[in-house]
């Protein structure tokens, strides 16, 4: 379980463990390609992801994952990595 304190002046949100996501988001922004994922452009972060897709086993399903996801925000990025590592889809990346 996690807690999170949303404000001082409220109660803590308390979030079961299947809720909490794999891959924590200061994670995947450490993680590199060549330059930082948060530092990647969508256009080259996007050709990761297609990569990446094609080597999942369900590729359609993995596919589905990036489907309207907006690679120059830095939060789009993060819920396509976890989504897919989650998924077992082995990501090609260092950090």
């Amino acid at each position: 379980m996690m807690v999170i304190n949303t404000s001082s002046e409220s109660e803590p949100v308390i979030v079961p463990n299947h809720l909490i996501p794999s891959l924590q988001y200061d994670r995947a922004m450490t993680l590199s390609i060549i330059v930082p994922v948060k530092d990647a452009p969508a256009d080259v972060f996007m050709v990761l992801m297609q990569h990446v897709v094609q080597s999942a086993r369900n590729p359609e399903k993995a596919q589905k994952v990036l489907e309207g996801l907006d690679f120059s925000n830095p939060t789009d990025k993060w819920f396509a990595l976890n989504s897919l590592q989650e998924m077992g889809v082995a990501l090609p990346l260092g950090g």
